[in-house]
């Protein structure tokens, strides 16, 4: 699945839009629409902005969990705790 956002900067302010997913509810033509609005206040009046679109290409794992992570198997971790009584508050 491919994923998109927008970051638009005017120095040091930066406004991002939320991240949008490539589906067909999302596309018009060869558009991607983006809902709500990008807002920044307060600039000069002889500002500049910077807009920078990030994608994001994701795809299924394909590894199971306990591979990835190089967990053993299916066996179950047994973790013993030994605390001395001089640990304990009563």
């Amino acid at each position: 699945m491919e994923y998109f956002v927008c970051l638009v900067k005017s120095d040091e302010k930066v406004a991002a839009t939320p991240v949008v997913s490539a589906c067909p509810s999302n596309l018009r033509g060869t558009e991607l629409l983006v809902p709500g609005e990008v807002k920044l206040e307060k600039l000069y009046s002889d500002f500049k902005v910077t807009v920078e679109v990030y994608h994001m290409l994701l795809s299924k794992e394909l590894l199971p969990h306990h591979i990835k992570y190089h967990l053993p198997g299916n066996k179950k971790v047994k973790c013993n705790f030994d605390f001395e009584s001089s640990h304990v508050r009563t």
